[in-house]
C-alpha cells in the first residue's frame, strides 16, 4: 500500500487527471482482495497457534511429571507415595502409577515408575530371589572410580565347605562412557570379553569357564572375607568422569548365590503422560547400601567419669554422685532417631566391708574395744548385752539366693583358751548370728571358733532365709574371762559370688530428672530408669581375682526427644542438644583381692550416650554399632571379634566414594572403662595404623599416640573413662571405596580395661543424577 500511494501521488503531480478514477477503482478491488486473503491467513494462524500452544502446555506438564518422579526417587518417597500397590524395592517386573494432585498447565498428568533390571546376561529375578541374595550379604559387589582405573570390588563371605566358581563378571556403563579395549586385569583370565549395546549405551561382560573365585585378581584365600578387585579404564565424552555404573557377577557351585549385582545403584524408568504427549526418562540413584549392622544418620557421642583420682596416686578413690556432659553440636533441624545410654562400673563383690578401725557401723557392748586397728573383746560382767556387737544398719541382700552371699572376716585369739570339752564354765567361744528383719528377731548362734589357734580367715554362706533387704548380723563372746584371754576381729565383709550390675540410675536432661512413667510415657520426676539389658564379667589382676565389672544399656530415645532443647520450629522434633546428667551408679573403690584394703587399679565408674540423628545436612551417613562387652588384660591385643586370634575385624559396612574436598573417610568413637594414664604404651590401630584420640598426656600426643586409654577424652570434665573419637582420613589410604572390612587392634602392654562399644560412621552422598536418556513421544 505504501508503494501504491506513492504511485498515485506521483501521477497526480503530473496533472494526469483522466486516469484517477480508474486507478481508484483498481485500488479498491486490489485492497478488497488483500483484506480477504489476510483475514483468512489470520484465522488459520490462530488455529495453528492454538495447536502449538496446547502441545507446549502438554510438553511442559509432562516434563513437570518427570521432575516430580525424580524428586520422589531422590528423597526416598517411593514407599510413601506408591501405595496401590505398595512399592517394592526388588520388584523388577511391575510398575507403579500415580497422578499429580493438581492440574499442570490445565492438564492431568499421570506418572509411571519402574525398577529397571540392568544385568544383561541374568534373567530378571523374582522379588523374593533378589531380596534373598542381597540381604544374605554373602556376595557383595560394588564399583568405584579410582585414581587412574575404574574398579569393581567383589567381597565374598564364604561358609564352611563353599567353593565358589565364577561364570561371568559384567558392568553396564551409562551414556557418554566407553570401555577401553584390553585395559582390564581380567584379560588373561577370561575366556572372552564382549561389549554389547545395552540400556542406552553399553555393557562389558568377561566370560569364564567356571573359574575359581580365589583366582580373581587381589584375592587372598586365607582372608575372610575374600576380596577381588577388577580394574579397567574408560573413555568419556563427558566432563563428569564419575559414572553411575552397575556391576554384576554370575557364579556356580554355591546354590544360594547364583549371582549378585550392585544394588547400591538403582536405575529407574519414569513415564509421564499429559494429554497426547508422553515423556520417557531413565535415571540412576546411587547411595551406599546399609548392610545388616547399619543405621542411617549421623551421630554424636558424649559421656563422663563418675569416679576420679583426687590425690594423684594413680588410683581412683572418689565415687561421685553424678556427672554431666553437654551436647550442643547437633543441627537444629535434626530429628533424633535413637539415643542409647550406657553406664559401667567396677564392683569388688562386697555388699558390706568394715576394716575395724572404728565402731561406726556397730552398736557395741562394753566387752568390745579397739586394739591396733582391730576389734578386741574380753569378758565383761554386764551380761549378754555387754558381750555383743550388732550392725547398726541393715544390708540389702534381696535378689540373691543361697550360695551367692558369704560373710567373712579375719580372726585371732590371745591367751590359753579352753574348748567346749572343758565344760560350760570354762569354754571360750566366738558366736555369730543372723537376722532377716534388722534385729527384730534372730537366728540361733553359730560358732566361729573356740579354743586356741583358730583359722585366720573365716567364711560362712548366708542361708537363703536371711537374704532380704533387712539383713543384719551380730557377734557374741562366751568366756574369755581369764586376764590374758582375748578375741580379735578384723576386715569384716559380706561378699557376693553373683556378679550383680546396678541396673537403675538417675537420668537428667538440663537438670530435670526424667524417667518412663506408665505405659512408657516420658515423665519428669525423681524416679530412676531401669536398664534394657546388662552384662557382667569377672576381673583379675594377673591370676588374682579382682571383683567384677558390668555394663548396662537403656534406650532413652523418647526421653531425649521429649526433653532436650527445643528447635526454633516447634513442628520439628527436639534435635537432642542438652546437658545430660547420669547419677546413682553403684561402684566400689576398695580392693579385697589383689591389694586388700587399698583402692583398686580396676576401680572405675562412668557413662556414655550416643545420639543418632538425621537432618538435611547429614542425610546419607551410614553408622555401624558394635557393643560387645569385653575385658582386656595386660599385654593383650584384645580379641575383638572372638575368633581366638589377636585383634579383631569389623565387617558388614560399605565405604562410599569420597566427595570433592572431603578430608575424613570415617570417624569412630570407642567407649572404654578404666584406662589409666600411669600405664602407657596402649593404642588403637586401624588397618595397621595408630590413630590419635585428640588428648595429650604422658606418652600420648598426635606424633606419638601410644597412651590413648588414659582415662581422659576431648570434652570430658573428669578423668576416669575414655569416650574417644578417632578420624580416618582419605589421605591415609586406610579405607577405599567399596571396602567392607577393617582390622582393629586394641593393645595394652600393662593396663587393664573394658571395651563397651565401638561406633563407626561413613559419610555417603546420595546421588540422583539427571536423566540417563530422555525420549518425547507425541
Amino acid at each position: 500500500m505504501f508503494h501504491l500511494m506513492n504511485y498515485l501521488q506521483n501521477r497526480k503531480g503530473r496533472g494526469q487527471k483522466g486516469s484517477v478514477l480508474a486507478l481508484v477503482l483498481v485500488m479498491f478491488l486490489v485492497g478488497s482482495s488483500l483484506c480477504v486473503i489476510l483475514l483468512q491467513s489470520s484465522v488459520s494462524g490462530m488455529v495453528t497457534g492454538k495447536v502449538y500452544e496446547n502441545k507446549a502446555a502438554e510438553l511442559y506438564a509432562a516434563d513437570a511429571g518427570i521432575e516430580d518422579a525424580r524428586w520422589i526417587i531422590k528423597y526416598d518417597y517411593l514407599d510413601t507415595l506408591l501405595t496401590s500397590p505398595g512399592y517394592k524395592y526388588y520388584n523388577f517386573t511391575s510398575d507403579w502409577t500415580y497422578s499429580t494432585s493438581e492440574l499442570i498447565n490445565g492438564e492431568n498428568v499421570t506418572i509411571t515408575i519402574e525398577n529397571v533390571w540392568i544385568p544383561v546376561d541374568i534373567p530378571v529375578p523374582t522379588e523374593i530371589e533378589a531380596r534373598t541374595i542381597v540381604e544374605a550379604e554373602k556376595l557383595i559387589i560394588t564399583s568405584a572410580n579410582g585414581s587412574s582405573d575404574y574398579n569393581i570390588i567383589i567381597t565374598y563371605f564364604p561358609e564352611v565347605g563353599d567353593n565358589l566358581d565364577v561364570e561371568s563378571i559384567g558392568v553396564w556403563l551409562p551414556r557418554g562412557f566407553h570401555y577401553v579395549s584390553g585395559s582390564s586385569n581380567l584379560e588373561a583370565l577370561a575366556d572372552n570379553i564382549t561389549v554389547v549395546s545395552h540400556a542406552g549405551n553399553e555393557a562389558i561382560i568377561w566370560n569364564f569357564t567356571s573359574e575359581d573365585f580365589e583366582n580373581l585378581p587381589g584375592v587372598n584365600p586365607a582372608d575372610s572375607p575374600r576380596v577381588a578387585e577388577i580394574t579397567f579404564q574408560l573413555d568419556s565424552e563427558l566432563s563428569d568422569n564419575d559414572p553411575d555404573t552397575v556391576a554384576w557377577i554370575t557364579t556356580s557351585n554355591v546354590a544360594d548365590i547364583p549371582f549378585s549385582w550392585e544394588s547400591d545403584v538403582k536405575v529407574y524408568k519414569a513415564t509421564s503422560i499429559a494429554g497426547t504427549t508422553a515423556i520417557e526418562a531413565w535415571m540412576a540413584k546411587s547411595e551406599t547400601r546399609l548392610l545388616s549392622g547399619g543405621i542411617a544418620g549421623d551421630y554424636v557421642a558424649a559421656g563422663n567419669s563418675l569416679m576420679t583420682d583426687d590425690d594423684n596416686d594413680d588410683r581412683r578413690e572418689i565415687l561421685h554422685a553424678e556427672s554431666s556432659a553437654n551436647i550442643s553440636s547437633i543441627p537444629i533441624d535434626a530429628t533424633v532417631r535413637a539415643a542409647y545410654l550406657y553406664w559401667t562400673g567396677w564392683r569388688n563383690g562386697v555388699e558390706f566391708s568394715d576394716s575395724c578401725d572404728n565402731f561406726n557401723n556397730w552398736d557395741k557392748g562394753d566387752a568390745w574395744s579397739l586394739s591396733s586397728g582391730e576389734f578386741r573383746a574380753h569378758y565383761n560382767s554386764g551380761g549378754d548385752p555387754a558381750r555383743t556387737i550388732t550392725l547398726n544398719e541393715s544390708v540389702n541382700l534381696s535378689g540373691f539366693v543361697y550360695g551367692d552371699v558369704k560373710v567373712m572376716w579375719n580372726q585371732d585369739e590371745g591367751g590359753n583358751l579352753e574348748g567346749e570339752s572343758s565344760g560350760p564354765l570354762y569354754q571360750d567361744i566366738l558366736w555369730f548370728a543372723f537376722s532377716s528383719d534388722n534385729g527384730s528377731s534372730w537366728g540361733g548362734n553359730i560358732k566361729a571358733f573356740s579354743n586356741d589357734n583358730p583359722d585366720e580367715t573365716f567364711e560362712y554362706d548366708v542361708p537363703g532365709g536371711y537374704l532380704t533387704e533387712n539383713f543384719s548380723m551380730r557377734f557374741y563372746i562366751e568366756g574369755f574371762s581369764d586376764s590374758n584371754e582375748y578375741c580379735y576381729l578384723d576386715n569384716i565383709t559380706i561378699t557376693t559370688s553373683e556378679m550383680i550390675p546396678d541396673t537403675s540410675v538417675e537420668f537428667k536432661v538440663d537438670g530435670n530428672q526424667v524417667y518412663f512413667g506408665g505405659g512408657g510415657t516420658p515423665t519428669v520426676g525423681a524416679e530412676e530408669i531401669v536398664a534394657d539389658w546388662s552384662e557382667s564379667m569377672a576381673n583379675t589382676v594377673g591370676a588374682t581375682p579382682e571383683g567384677y565389672s558390668y555394663v548396662c544399656f537403656k534406650d532413652v530415645t523418647a526421653l531425649v526427644k521429649a526433653f532436650s532443647v527445643k528447635a526454633p520450629d516447634p513442628a520439628i522434633n527436639h534435635p537432642g542438644n542438652a546437658v545430660y546428667t547420669v547419677g546413682g551408679v553403684a561402684a566400689d573403690v576398695m580392693s579385697i583381692g589383689f591389694t586388700p584394703g587399698q583402692p583398686s587399679h580396676l576401680a572405675h565408674a562412668g557413662w556414655s550416650m550416643i545420639i543418632i540423628y538425621t537432618s538435611s545436612d547429614t542425610k546419607g551417613h551410614s553408622l555401624y554399632l558394635y557393643d560387645t562387652f569385653m575385658h582386656s588384660h595386660t599385654g593383650e591385643n584384645l580379641d575383638f571379634d572372638s575368633d581366638n586370634q589377636s585383634g579383631g575385624t569389623i565387617t558388614r559396612f560399605l565405604v562410599p566414594e569420597p566427595l570433592d574436598g572431603e578430608v575424613n573417610a570415617a570417624k569412630m568413637t570407642v567407649f572404654v572403662g578404666e584406662g589409666d594414664e600411669v600405664w602407657n604404651g596402649d593404642y588403637l590401630q586401624f588397618n595397621g595404623t595408630t590413630l590419635w584420640d585428640g588428648t595429650i598426656s604422658d606418652g600420648n600426643d598426635e606424633a606419638n599416640p601410644t597412651n590413648c586409654w588414659n582415662g581422659m577424652s576431648v570434652g570430658m570434665t573428669a578423668e576416669g573413662v575414655d569416650v574417644d573419637t578417632f578420624y580416618v582420613t582419605w589421605a591415609s589410604g586406610l579405607l577405599q571405596p567399596g571396602h567392607t572390612t577393617a582390622d582393629i587392634d586394641i593393645y595394652t602392654p600393662q593396663d587393664e580395661y573394658n571395651l563397651i562399644y565401638i561406633i563407626l560412621a561413613f559419610r555417603d552422598e546420595t546421588r540422583t543424577g539427571g536423566a540417563l536418556s530422555y525420549l518425547i513421544n507425541e
